[in-house]
């Protein structure tokens, strides 16, 4: 299975420029991934403190961040090869 990205169309991707230009991205990313999240947590406090992001959109983007921080956490949430 070739891998896709996050934040593609859908299509695959060429493998040997997926590895060329993305080398060890996905294993640092893997590792990296609680430490986005809570990074996302800090950044949702700056937009709602700002005025740029209301009090209910503020509200479920925490809870969302708190429970996907718990999956990390739990090792439910993890980063795949194929992602």
């Amino acid at each position: 299975m070739r891998p896709r990205a996050l934040w593609g169309s859908g299509t695959g991707l060429d493998q040997k420029l997926l590895d060329l230009t993305t080398a060890d991205d996905r294993a640092w990313d893997a590792r990296l991934l609680r430490w986005d999240v809570l990074g996302s947590l800090g950044h949702i406090e700056g937009l709602r403190a700002s005025g740029l992001l209301g009090v209910r959109d503020h509200a479920r983007l925490r809870q969302g961040l708190r429970r996907a921080l718990a999956a990390v956490d739990r090792g439910r949430l993890v980063l795949r090869p194929d992602q």
